[in-house]
């Protein structure tokens, strides 16, 4: 498949991979500042963003779309960053195309399977359930948004994944469909066949559950070269709360 991605920047390439219901939109500031330094990918995973839609959506499968990537730029080696799900797509590209991974940096997530993906199931059933084609505005469709998501972070991640189409009738980028239909595969554990023996840095939330002390125990079998740092006052979504740290973080890691 080919996906969406903005290309920017000169020297070693660097990929970004966003989370479940993310865009690469989402990581437009931390991709201008690492692209002073890399040559940076900043890609919209299948089903999401400008992306193609498909029926099929599993981690070979958007692990195969990035070596697409790879192929169509012959590339040679590349480093990945990856949050939560975007992570688990990174941790399988490197292990199918070994050959072809300077360093990957996980970010918020690790290779085990998640329950976290069961709220996913309610979120997009809610989703589903919203006809954006009855709004004429966005104020409109924020404030029903705000009906059913008080106080809730959720509502910011839906307002960019709106957009409005030519006829200024709305609908939304990602393809909830396909999505809520591969969820189980979306939580399932992403195991490398055999242990990883390039440097990953596991980057952690203080105030996330996504790694916990088992995680890391477990990482280190997996995960031959690898390190966890923790990013303070920072939840699961590190690149809202704490942007200047994870990319201080990050240049810090592919520097060394």
């Amino acid at each position: 498949m080919k996906l969406n991605y903005k290309e920017t920047g000169e020297g070693h390439v660097v990929f970004i991979l966003h989370g479940l219901l993310g865009m690469s939109d989402n990581w437009v500031s931390i991709a201008k500042i690492l692209s002073k330094k890399y040559r940076v990918f900043n890609i919209d995973i299948r089903n999401h963003g400008l992306s193609p839609h498909s029926d099929n959506m599993n981690y070979d499968l958007m692990a195969d779309d990035l070596f697409e990537i790879v192929k169509d730029r012959s590339l040679n080696k590349v480093s990945l960053i990856g949050h939560s799900m975007g992570g688990k797509i990174a941790i399988i590209f490197a292990d199918k195309y070994r050959d072809f991974v300077e360093k990957l940096i996980v970010i918020d997530i690790c290779h085990r399977s998640y329950e976290h993906i069961k709220k996913y199931n309610r979120l997009m059933n809610v989703i589903s359930r919203i006809n954006l084609m009855q709004f004429k505005s966005r104020i409109e469709i924020d404030n029903h948004l705000k009906i059913i998501f008080p106080a809730d972070r959720t509502i910011g991640l839906l307002q960019k994944n709106i957009k409005r189409n030519n006829d200024n009738t709305f609908s939304w980028k990602f393809n909830h469909v396909s999505i809520k239909n591969n969820l189980k595969k979306i939580g399932k554990e992403t195991i490398p066949e055999k242990p990883l023996d390039i440097n990953v840095l596991f980057i952690k939330g203080e105030l996330s559950d996504y790694i916990t002390k088992e995680d890391e125990e477990d990482i280190k079998i997996h995960f031959i070269n690898s390190k966890v740092k923790i990013i303070k006052e920072a939840s699961h979504w590190i690149n809202a709360d704490q942007p200047q740290l994870l990319t201080d973080t990050i240049i810090n890691f592919l520097d060394n």
